[in-house]
């Protein structure tokens, strides 16, 4: 007799008409004891198969049993009405305060008693916002609910968002942030990093290398490899992604040895290693760690990287500490930001980058994207380019802006003129402001990305975002700079809080397919793997896929020929150089 055959003949034994999982187990031991009396063989097979029909999920409650402490979290519905557990503000390391300021985060004991973990945390301390803490060092977990009718596996693919922000601002999102990726079978771990003076101030010596809100996503993660199993993950397949300096870190921790097995897999849209804005060479922040010490009045006249000026910055009162960094430009001349990942000194504790890791191999699969938009994260500071504000004095002072940007990678005054004459015409032969953004789009973003994805040695793919909807924040008819990351994630409104939201059909489907290309990326190292209605294939030459309104497709040649002449020209101009 087959086993379904046995079964039947169990509940008829039972007098029900129906199994529920929920009464498996207790089904199970009956009918071992069942069998035993009358000596039928296979009694402890036939009772662990019935036995494992039933749902033995971590996720059937809203407790996580972790190595880190017992965790209660709290119930939310999902974009399409699918239940899920939201783990808030989750302890990862000691709160980054007093002597621990400045300094590598620390890990934590186990959490006592029962931890609850209802409350969003705290967002990194930031400029204009009152929501914010320099004890921020907590994340959130959020995981599908298993069902008795559905019995979620345990194992899922783990996505780590790493939020964007130029590395001075930015935040996990709002509460229902994980909304459209809770419709599919996946866990999401959103950590805070320390940020700005707090996070990514350099002396450019041991006593203050630098990338501590890089060191606090690294625990972060060692967290996710050691407890995440209890939430229903997997260890072992953990994809990092996050758009702007997030993008960025996310490439930096798909290459820093440090997370070299703590990170499987990456996403960094409108964001990569670069020179100009998210990996910069110590003595670029060292100036304005300096700036701010002196403002703090740690220094009476001029300000060295000391150990005296050290401590005076670390007993500062926070408040100050962050007014003072404030002042100071935000886009420090030629440069997107103020503080930023740095190259450590190779003697330095704890050193996560101290050498060019854009040049360092990498086979890891690693998807990217850009948006024919990216300019629009100039718009509120490219007035702020020149010291009083005046594009008119921009204009006049064009020539010597670009020939502070090229002196970064050529030596010698007759070939940086040169280049900087020929940048000039490429960008500036119209409408002046719009010269601008373009030149800034390209440089910051379209180049670095191009530049890094084909140096990428594992499993790559390139998109452009040409879609703007009701999701976007895009300064006219083109997606924003990092707008993929809102269709992904449920935060539009934290951007725009009084503006009301008119989803439309096409917002509504370009989110599926954003969040599916993600989640099968997690699942299969593929955004499309084979019976996908759309197939976006792997970049080797020129292949980028186009993300419209009206459907995703594979640009042609002629499309590509505008991105292939974007790195031709900068790649001639400006090289990839670390001085």
């Amino acid at each position: 007799m087959s086993f379904w055959g046995c079964l039947q003949k169990v509940k008829k034994w039972l007098n029900v008409d129906y199994l529920r999982p929920q009464y498996l187990r207790s089904i199970a031991e009956r009918v071992s004891i069942f069998l035993y009396s009358f000596n039928i063989t296979n009694t402890i097979n036939f009772s662990l198969a019935l036995t494992s029909l039933a749902c033995d999920s971590p996720m059937l409650t809203n407790v996580a049993h972790a190595p880190a402490g017992e965790i209660v979290g709290t119930e939310r519905i999902s974009r399409e009405g699918r239940p899920y557990h939201a783990f808030f503000g989750i302890p990862f390391a000691q709160p980054p305060v007093g002597k621990l300021r400045f300094r590598p985060p620390e890990r934590i004991p186990k959490l006592e008693g029962t931890f609850k973990a209802t409350t969003p945390p705290k967002n990194c301390l930031q400029n204009l916002d009152p929501n914010s803490s320099e004890d921020c060092l907590y994340l959130n977990v959020f995981r599908p609910k298993a069902t008795e009718e559905k019995c979620t596996k345990s194992g899922l693919p783990v996505l780590v968002y790493v939020y964007g922000g130029g590395f001075s601002a930015g935040n996990q999102g709002p509460p229902n942030s994980a909304d459209y990726l809770m419709d599919k079978d996946v866990i999401l771990v959103s950590p805070n990093y320390r940020l700005g003076i707090f996070g990514f101030p350099s002396f450019g010596n041991h006593i203050l290398p630098g990338n501590y809100g890089l060191k606090d996503l690294i625990l972060a993660l060692r967290w996710v490899k050691e407890n995440i199993s209890a939430f229903g993950g997997d260890p072992d397949n953990v994809t990092a992604f996050g758009g702007s300096a997030g993008a960025a870190l996310t490439h930096i921790l798909l290459k820093a040895p440090a997370a070299e097995y703590l990170v499987t897999k990456g996403f960094s849209y409108s964001g990569s290693i670069n020179p100009f804005w998210s990996q910069v060479i110590s003595h670029q922040l060292v100036g304005n760690t300096l700036k701010v010490a002196k403002n703090l009045g740690c220094c009476k006249t001029s300000c060295s990287a000391t150990q005296n000026v050290f401590e005076c910055m670390q007993k500062a009162n926070a408040a100050d500490l962050l007014s003072k960094a404030s002042v100071l430009s935000a886009t420090s001349g030629d440069r997107m930001v103020t503080f930023a990942a740095v190259i450590e000194p190779k003697d330095a504790p704890d050193a996560v980058i101290t050498g060019d890791l854009s040049s360092k191999p990498c086979e890891k699969p690693w998807m990217t994207s850009v948006t024919n938009g990216e300019y629009s994260v100039f718009y509120d500071s490219i007035l702020n380019l020149m010291p009083n504000g005046s594009l008119k004095v921009m204009q006049k002072n064009l020539l010597k802006l670009i020939k502070s940007i090229v002196g970064h990678s050529t030596k010698g005054s007759t070939a940086i003129i040169r280049k900087s004459k020929l940048l000039k015409s490429l960008y500036f032969q119209g409408n002046f402001s719009d010269g601008l953004a373009k030149f800034f789009m390209d440089l910051f973003f379209i180049y670095p990305q191009i530049y890094n994805i084909k140096k990428h040695e594992g499993p790559k793919w390139m998109s452009n975002l040409e879609y703007q909807g009701e999701l976007s924040l895009g300064v006219d008819s083109r997606p924003g700079h990092a707008d993929q990351g809102l269709f992904i994630l449920n935060y539009r409104n934290v951007y725009v809080p009084d503006v009301p939201l008119n989803e439309t059909e096409k917002d509504y489907n370009m989110v599926k397919r954003m969040v599916g290309y993600l989640v099968n990326f997690a699942n299969f190292s593929d955004p499309t793997p084979e019976g996908s209605d759309v197939r976006w294939d792997k970049f080797s030459k020129n292949e980028i896929l186009r993300m419209t309104g009206d459907g995703d497709f594979m640009g042609d040649k002629e499309y590509y020929s505008h991105f292939g002449t974007v790195y031709k020209n900068l790649k001639k101009i400006m090289g990839w150089c670390y001085s």
